[in-house]
């Protein structure tokens, strides 16, 4: 009973953590000019991005496209992993997520996307020279 309390409650402080944290992150990473705009601008924007964004995704091969997912499939759940392996594991498994918190915050640390937009953008210059 102690054990799914004590999961409970590191859940419930990680959503008192993570949802300020996003909501105020969305915020700042916002200019002022997107945040006042109207709805219409907002729409065309939010229309524009995503066609840029199905672009990017459509010219990276097949190998990077492996790559990109497979990245964003481990590193997610890497940390929050980690985090209750650490907490509450013993001997050999709280080495475990100590190193899978090792993994996570090298994860998160390399950027992906700008790897690949970088080898999407030199192959694009290389396919214009020829």
């Amino acid at each position: 009973m102690a054990l799914g309390f004590s999961i409970a409650l590191t859940l419930a402080i990680l959503a008192l953590v993570a949802v300020p944290s996003v909501r105020l992150g969305k915020r700042l990473g916002t200019p002022a000019a997107e945040r006042n705009a109207s709805p219409e601008q907002q729409a065309e924007r939010k229309r524009r991005r995503t066609a840029r964004r199905r672009a990017e995704l459509a010219a990276l091969t097949t190998w990077e496209r492996v790559l990109f997912y497979a990245y964003y499939a481990v590193s997610i759940p890497a940390m929050p992993a980690g985090v209750l392996l650490t907490i509450f594991g013993r001997g050999t498994t709280r080495t475990a997520g100590v190193a899978l918190l090792v993994i996570a915050a090298l994860l998160t640390a390399v950027p992906v996307g700008p790897i690949l937009g970088g080898r999407i953008r030199r192959r694009k210059r290389a396919s214009a020279a020829q």
